[in-house]
């Protein structure tokens, strides 16, 4: 009877697992020094960014990657333009690092090749 019960026990805990989701994971900011006039929707890299105004949500869809938070913000900021602030999972972008990343966005308004995010 207890072996019974053990192996019902197991079979719940089995079956009440929930399958890995690869629901588009919304973790990574961008706020841009020129609002955009509409909303917009942009692909840079492996990120969809979702922009209205002067905000921008980036969406990686199959999970969260090992993308670089440099890349990430290099190819936003050649994607979007000039940015204020960006941040994925709690990292932020700022001081040197963002004059760094918004160089890519200079170099490709001025024409010059910028090597890829």
């Amino acid at each position: 009877m207890r072996r019974l019960f053990v192996a019902t026990l197991m079979f719940s805990a089995v079956g009440t697992v929930a399958p890995v989701s690869a629901a588009p994971v919304s973790d990574t900011r961008a706020q841009l020094v020129e609002p955009m006039a509409t909303a917009s929707e942009i692909r840079a890299g492996r990120l969809v960014w979702r922009c209205e105004g002067d905000t921008c949500v980036g969406e990686r869809s199959g999970g969260p990657g090992l993308d670089s938070l440099m890349r990430d913000c290099r190819a936003a900021a050649v994607a979007l333009g000039p940015l204020k602030s960006f941040s994925r999972r709690g990292r932020i972008v700022e001081g040197r690092a963002m004059r760094t990343c918004n160089s890519a966005s200079k170099r490709v308004a001025q024409g010059s090749p910028v090597s890829p995010p």
